[in-house]
């Protein structure tokens, strides 16, 4: 994890609607904190460690950090990302031996997380966001290149549906 934080920050990069593979953001050094977190999922993903991408909401109308979850000893434990403030880089590093149902939400840092970016939409809010994502759907959303082709396959589809009704 210390080397994902020591060699991706944000510099002058905007932040894009479709964000980078990992493999990008780890090659160029250049990424935001779900950027890097991205990268740190992967990692640990592919060491058999089930890990995911966790939105930490610290003000209900603008603020978020994104960090990681993993989990080891049917515990989740949470690690930092990138781009993170002091205080938050000190509560983690005070709780980093505690499972995150230890740490406890509200807390200094946080009043809430989320496994899905959603809660700003007003239709998502009331879903439980603390719940885990299959580890299907969790590959399809770290991975930029499948998302953008399996929305491609999907307007390919409802075209081609559409182009028959009109046919017919």
């Amino acid at each position: 994890m210390h080397g994902v934080q020591a060699r991706v920050s944000p510099g002058d990069r905007p932040l894009p609607v479709l964000r980078s593979p990992a493999l990008e953001t780890w090659i160029t050094g250049e990424g935001h904190c779900g950027d890097a977190a991205r990268v740190i999922v992967l990692m640990l993903r592919s060491v058999g460690i089930d890990a995911r991408r966790i939105y930490l909401r610290a003000d209900p109308d603008d603020y978020f950090h994104v960090a990681v979850a993993y989990q080891l000893g049917g515990q989740t434990y949470l690690v930092d990302s990138v781009n993170s403030t002091t205080d938050f880089k000190e509560f983690v590093y005070r709780h980093r031996r505690q499972a995150l149902a230890e740490t406890g939400v509200p807390n200094d840092q946080f009043y809430a997380y989320s496994y899905v970016n959603w809660g700003r939409l007003p239709p998502f809010v009331e879903i439980d966001h603390t719940a885990r994502l299959p580890g299907p759907l969790v590959t399809v959303m770290e991975s930029p290149f499948l998302l953008l082709a399996l929305v491609k396959t999907f307007l390919a589809a409802g075209g081609l549906v559409l182009q028959r009704r009109l046919a017919g």
